[in-house]
Parts: structure tokens; C-alpha cells; sequence
């Protein structure tokens, strides 16, 4: 991580603590029934299963050549497997915060657009999803993915798709596929965020849905996208961590944004 961009995390960290609010702040009654029992929700230790895998990625030293779907903390141009299950995929807690909000909501359907080595993938099946679409491009990373969805006797719920994540939202789109949920972590760039935007609005479920976007400020370029994106959604309400960005669509729901402690 270079300086200027180290610099703009740390100033994003600082407007994001000034900014956030709690439970105390939000008068919608949705906003504060979903804050309460959702974002505040108790984090749970992984499973036994979930627990023995990562350590065996943690262990595993393939190198990875130099694809999108890496994992978004990692900026060196070779790194192992072992590097991405120590520093490259979601963390348990935002993890766990997508899947109570698949719970909360009782979603069925999700589409993860960044399987990486697919321990994100395993940890949301922990919810009542009845199955879930995740795309890598990545050679070597969609073999890891595929070989911890067999180990953990997932892949009847998992569909694993080897392409390219704009490739696959436009045949979705064509298709006239629906999800509940969308979470983006891939292509942290503005450009490439707006382009996917545009199709994920096209397969989520307008009435009851949810598009989750990842690494919000892991640079000016996406910082700019999100900020972009949240302003002119106007299809429900709009959520704010230091991480990740939630576009809730509900036409009921008067709009909104709300930056929260987390």
C-alpha cells in the first residue's frame, strides 16, 4: 500500500467516525429495527468445519497469478493462496452481518460477484439461503473455491461460475434471473463499479432487495462510485459502515441515508 492511499484510508476513517451514529439516532422505524437486530447482531465463533479449512488454506502456498478477484487487501503483484486466506477475503464479522441480513429478510436466492478462494461463500450458506451463485475469474482461485465446496459436502447449494462477473450479469440479465441479494467484491474500480452497478440493479429484487457493496473506501475510485451510487438510489434506504455500502430496495420505505457504527 503506497502512502497517498494509506493517507486517504485513515482520513475516510476519521469522517466515518465523526459521521456514524447508533440505535439512539435513527427514528425510522425500519432503519431502527434492522440496526438493532441485524448490524448489532451477536458474531458468532465459526464452525468447527469452517475453522479446519482455513487453516489448511492458511497452509496452502499455490501462488496465484496476477487475475482479478485477488482479495481487496492484498496490492503485491504474486501471492500464495496462504496470503489471500490471511489477508484477502471478508471478515468473519461483515460475514456474518451479510448473513443475518439474509436471515432477517429470508432470502433464498444470493449472487456473490467475488468468490475468491470461497470462504465467504461457505460462511453465508450458514444461513437460511436455499442456494447462492458466486462467479471467480480467477484460474487457480475458482479450483480452491471448488475444492472447499466439495470437502464441506456444499456444492447441491452452491453454484460456482468460472467467467467474467460482467460477462455473467449480462447473461443474467438475459436470462431475467432474480436474487434477493447481490454482494460486490471484485473490480474496485469506479468505472468498474458503476458498469456492474448498472447490470445488479437489473437482477435484484426491487420490492424486498438488497445489493451489498464491499471495500467502499479502499480508494478514491470507489469511494467516488459509492458515494455516486448512494446518492441517486431512490428505490428505498441507504446504509453505511466503514466497509461496505447497503442499498435496500423498498418502494414503501421512505429514502434515506444512514451512516452507522459498526
Amino acid at each position: 500500500m503506497d502512502l497517498s492511499t494509506a493517507l486517504f484510508r485513515v482520513k475516510r476513517y476519521v469522517i466515518y467516525w465523526l459521521q456514524c451514529v447508533d440505535q439512539h439516532s435513527l427514528q425510522a422505524p425500519y432503519v431502527f429495527e434492522l440496526y438493532n437486530e441485524v448490524f448489532r447482531g451477536v458474531q458468532k465463533a465459526d464452525s468447527s468445519e469452517i475453522t479446519t479449512a482455513l487453516h489448511q488454506l492458511q497452509s496452502d502456498h499455490r501462488e496465484v497469478p496476477t487475475q482479478s478477484g485477488a482479495g481487496s487487501s492484498l496490492t503485491t503483484k504474486k501471492y500464495t493462496v496462504s496470503q489471500i486466506a490471511k489477508h484477502g477475503i471478508t471478515d468473519l464479522r461483515h460475514a456474518q452481518l451479510i448473513q443475518r441480513i439474509i436471515d432477517y429478510h429470508a432470502f433464498s436466492t444470493v449472487l456473490e460477484l467475488g468468490a475468491s478462494i470461497g470462504v465467504n461463500t461457505i460462511r453465508l450458506c450458514n444461513s437460511s439461503l436455499q442456494s447462492i451463485v458466486t462467479v471467480e475469474r480467477n484460474d487457480v482461485l475458482i479450483d480452491v473455491a471448488s475444492e472447499l465446496f466439495k470437502k464441506l459436502g456444499l456444492t447441491d447449494r452452491i453454484e460456482l461460475v468460472h467467467a467474467d462477473v460482467e460477462v455473467v450479469l449480462r447473461d443474467f440479465v438475459k436470462q431475467k434471473r432474480r436474487f434477493g441479494l447481490i454482494f460486490l467484491d471484485a473490480n474496485h474500480t469506479y468505472e468498474g463499479t458503476l458498469a456492474y452497478s448498472e447490470l445488479m440493479f437489473r437482477l435484484v429484487d426491487q420490492n424486498h432487495g438488497v445489493v451489498v457493496f464491499d471495500d467502499i473506501n479502499w480508494s478514491s475510485g470507489m469511494r467516488r462510485a459509492w458515494d455516486e451510487l448512494s446518492k441517486k438510489f431512490d428505490k428505498g434506504v441507504v446504509l453505511e459502515t466503514y466497509q461496505m455500502g447497503f442499498l435496500f430496495f423498498n418502494p414503501r420505505l421512505q429514502r434515506g441515508k444512514y451512516i452507522v457504527d459498526f
